[in-house]
């Protein structure tokens, strides 16, 4: 999910909350999230910067070289019913 300030596809119009000296919680419940199946909420610097590919209108970006621009993640949270993994 891509949260935006607007209702269309903008890049320019992507919400970026201010943590500096907050808190961020959430629940998640990953009893039907199987062995092979992960549920992942990550933070990326949105949108990519530079180099981007003119066939994706939503800029996306992240830090796995996945065939998108690169671009700084956090990684809050990987996991599924067996395991979780932060980074």
């Amino acid at each position: 999910m891509i949260l935006s300030t607007s209702p269309t596809k903008d890049p320019s119009a992507y919400f970026t909350p201010n943590l500096l000296g907050g808190s961020l919680t959430y629940d998640v419940d990953l009893s039907n999230v199987g062995c092979g199946c992960e549920t992942a909420f990550y933070a990326v610097s949105m949108p990519a910067a530079g180099g981007l590919n003119s066939d994706d209108d939503l800029q996306y970006c992240n830090a796995t070289d996945e065939g998108v621009a690169n671009c700084p993640q956090y990684d809050i949270m990987r996991a599924n019913q067996f395991g979780f993994e932060s980074k």
